[in-house]
């Protein structure tokens, strides 16, 4: 067996630390429960930097989503009719925060200005969307290197035992979550 995952929990809490950092007060989250252990884990890290920073939590902030960019538009829309709104968003992987972008503008509002999304994943398309997406970089290529490694050294033992490891991940700061000094509201 192999197994190679990140810490979905400290992944999260950095995050949020960034958001608050950023001043942010009002972070929402949107998840994917059917994801099972990410979804919590990652939940959990949304919760214990809230309360690490003395932030209430809202549950009016947290919205759970299916794999249907649909449902990402819906929950995005949902959250920006709250009253008030959040000031950023925390989104499970990055085509959701993509699509929360897009919501954003659409609604005559400015990422980050107005909303700071953060996704998760650090795809090729968080870097060229606009403006760039914050991300959670998961390290894909060395965890396809390191299984092709326990492959080969179970192909020639298959007696070896099984392989678990948790690889490290960390926030890439991009233009979805910058303050450009243009009039946040925090």
């Amino acid at each position: 067996s192999i197994d190679y995952t990140t810490d979905h929990f400290a992944a999260a809490v950095a995050s949020m630390e960034h958001l608050i950092e950023l001043g942010h007060q009002r972070i929402a989250f949107l998840g994917r429960p059917t994801l099972g252990k990410i979804h919590f884990d990652r939940l959990a890290g949304y919760h214990h930097a809230l309360r690490a920073a003395q932030l209430p939590l809202d549950d009016t902030l947290v919205l759970s989503t299916i794999n249907d960019p649909s449902d990402w538009v819906r929950a995005m829309q949902a959250l920006l009719a709250l009253q008030p709104p959040p000031t950023a968003v925390l989104a499970f992987h990055d085509q959701m925060a993509i699509e929360c972008i897009h919501v954003v503008v659409e609604a005559g509002l400015q990422v980050p200005d107005d909303v700071a999304i953060v996704g998760s994943d650090d795809l090729y398309s968080a870097q060229v969307t606009r403006p760039a997406l914050t991300t959670i970089h998961t390290p894909f290529v060395e965890m396809g290197r390191l299984a092709m490694e326990v492959l080969l050294r179970r192909l020639a033992d298959p007696a070896a035992p099984p392989v678990r490891q948790t690889l490290a991940s960390r926030v890439i700061v991009r233009g979805s979550t910058l303050d450009t000094g243009t009039g946040s509201r925090r």
